[in-house]
């Protein structure tokens, strides 16, 4: 675990990480990447208070799980897998980027995934900082899923004009890296519910000249039932816009159950 291009003194190695939930390996069930064999690293707080949220126990800033660096990099290391998956809650936040940066470096972890609502508190830079910091990393894939057009809790018509600003921000430091890097990558992930959805999803498509390919249509539900009634509801138009299908598949095999 010792490389002379490390820019972090292992001296961090026996301090705590907190995290929204205990680590575990599954398999991503959304986006670009579902099937593929991960482990998840969930942390807590987030920006937004979406109503349908399926994991409204990150809201709060108190973490449940507490685990040492090197123990979560043994984790790592014996799950015979090649990609980690940080989600939330909100994965890019000031609060988390060195923590995500030392174990990008020490994990020796060949894939790395964001799963982001594109609300952060990261400066314009963090994000050329992420993809350059020196590991073994062979490829960065930012999960972005706007929420602009899902019913929030408690959430102002000036914190969301915050939100588009922001959406602005990671968007073009993102497109930016990927025109440049071959390691770096992104989606858009949109929540498809209601009719409106499509007039939100089409007009941020144009306003941010997104081409289709970029783009994951992911209806909502929590149940296998749920899944399959939206899939037929809008699957034509789905495919006649030359969209792709995030299928949430753990929830076909587990529900909503945490953790897998």
């Amino acid at each position: 675990m010792t490389k002379d291009f490390k820019i972090f003194s292992p001296d961090f190695l026996d301090d705590n990480i907190e995290l929204a939930e205990k680590p575990f390996i599954g398999f991503q069930g959304e986006g670009a990447t579902q099937g593929k064999h991960s482990v998840f690293l969930r942390k807590n707080f987030c920006f937004l208070r979406c109503a349908f949220c399926d994991s409204k126990f990150t809201w709060g800033t108190k973490d449940q799980y507490k685990i040492t660096y090197k123990e979560l990099i043994d984790f790592i290391h014996t799950s015979n897998s090649s990609n980690i998956v940080f989600t939330g809650g909100e994965s890019l936040t000031k609060n988390n980027l060195e923590e995500m940066l030392k174990l990008i470096q020490y994990s020796n972890i060949r894939q790395v995934e964001f799963e982001t609502s594109g609300y952060t508190d990261l400066d314009p830079t963090d994000y050329f900082k992420i993809v350059t910091t020196p590991a073994n990393c062979e490829s960065y894939l930012f999960n972005i899923s706007p929420k602009e057009n899902v019913e929030q809790v408690s959430f102002s018509r000036k914190n969301m004009n915050i939100y588009h600003e922001k959406l602005k921000i990671i968007l073009k430091e993102i497109k930016q890296i990927a025109d440049i890097s071959t390691r770096t990558d992104y989606i858009l992930k949109f929540i498809l519910a209601k009719e409106s959805d499509k007039d939100y999803i089409k007009s941020f498509m144009n306003e941010f000249v997104i081409p289709s390919s970029k783009i994951w249509i992911q209806n909502a539900g929590t149940s296998e039932k749920e899944l399959k009634d939206a899939y037929f509801e809008y699957r034509d138009w789905i495919l006649n816009n030359g969209f792709n299908l995030s299928m949430r598949q753990h929830i076909y095999f587990h529900g909503d159950l945490q953790g897998v």
